[in-house]
């Protein structure tokens, strides 16, 4: 499968490479995660930055999965519900807050997101 025929440049990238053991191949229970993207990526410097800091976000949750029962078990319960009951759910965060509000969308979309 050519992955590259199917990106677009403005495309952001998570790459997860496992890490193998050098005498067998095994993988060694780790792997290296990455941003990538294009030198073609033409977006504005400012939607740039903030979709790598998104992105960078979204690889730092690795080790707080790790580290934080509690935010292991809310990510383990989220796609738990979405794969088995096919439930929607949305988080939203007031600016200014550490409140973290869960909305069961029970199908519906967010009107943020249906745009």
């Amino acid at each position: 499968m050519d992955i590259a025929n199917k990106l677009d440049k403005n495309d952001f990238i998570i790459r997860v490479r496992p890490t193998r053991q050098k005498e067998n191949g095994i993988w060694s229970g780790t792997a290296d995660i990455t941003v990538v993207t294009s030198e073609e990526n033409d977006l504005p410097d400012k939607e740039w930055s903030d979709l790598m800091e998104y992105c960078r976000m979204m690889c730092a949750s690795v080790p707080i999965i790790e580290e934080v029962e509690n935010f292991r078990n809310l990510i383990h319960d989220y796609l738990k519900r979405s794969y088995d009951n096919n439930e929607d759910v949305f988080l939203d965060k007031e600016p200014n807050s550490n409140i973290i509000h869960l909305k069961f969308m029970n199908g519906k979309k967010n009107d943020d997101e249906s745009n």
